[in-house]
């Protein structure tokens, strides 16, 4: 868990009923971090916005390796991992990067800004299916747009509105084995569950309120 108030990675041992934190490592002090992606092998991937890198932190939570700076990032929200890439989420830049994970060295970048497919107006987040297709919170056009593993655009999801299947303020998102896919509004505080291939709108949960199952301002989610 990303602790944005202290700047740490927060570790909850839910079997253990025990509570842990990244201490600071020299070159593997946190600044400001603002996205996670674990790997299988338990490689910790941070998306750090004060630093401008991708912070990596081993199976025994000591840190590997950077990727990234000022001279190739502006504000690295979120991050992701397929295979031997890895995917950032540039905010400022309204960019999608993909690294070489074993040199770091860019193979593509996509995105501007704007409104049109391909497009974005401040991604916040992204993720990657088991086939290596990328889904991004294109945040303030208000949909998720979807790309194969090579940047190629392939679907949107969503619009601006307050009906069914539109977005207020899209947030995190992930999608399970099956196909669906998970995006959280921290406006409608919902969860809105979509058919990765169609596009429909398959059933919501949460809403507003503090009955249990109700959200208050829900800003990410994962799928075990």
């Amino acid at each position: 868990v990303l602790g944005r108030a202290y700047k740490r990675l927060l570790i909850i041992d839910l079997v253990q009923r025990k509570f842990d934190y990244l201490r600071d490592q020299r070159m593997g002090t946190l600044d400001d971090p603002s996205g996670i992606w674990v790997t299988e092998d338990d490689i910790k991937y941070v998306a750090d916005m004060g630093r401008k890198q991708i912070v990596v932190f081993g199976a025994d939570n000591q840190f590997l390796r950077s990727y990234g700076g000022p001279d190739l990032f502006d504000k690295p929200v979120d991050v992701a991992v397929y295979k031997n890439t890895v995917y950032v989420c540039d905010m400022d830049k309204s960019k999608i990067f993909a690294l070489d994970k074993a040199s770091g060295q860019p193979k593509w970048a996509i995105g501007t800004t704007g409104q049109a497919v391909g497009q974005f107006a401040k991604p916040s987040h992204l993720v990657v299916d088991h086939q290596g297709r990328i889904y991004v919170t294109d945040a303030f056009n208000f949909r998720v747009q979807k790309f194969d593993s090579n940047g190629k655009f392939l679907k949107s999801f969503g619009y601006l509105g307050d009906a069914f299947g539109a977005f207020a303020r899209p947030k995190g998102l992930d999608i399970d084995r099956d196909g669906h896919l998970y995006v959280v509004d921290a406006a409608f505080e919902n969860v809105q569950i979509f058919d990765a291939k169609t596009g429909a709108l398959l059933l919501f949960f949460g809403g507003p309120g503090e009955a249990p199952g109700n959200l208050y301002l829900p800003a990410g989610i994962h799928i075990d």
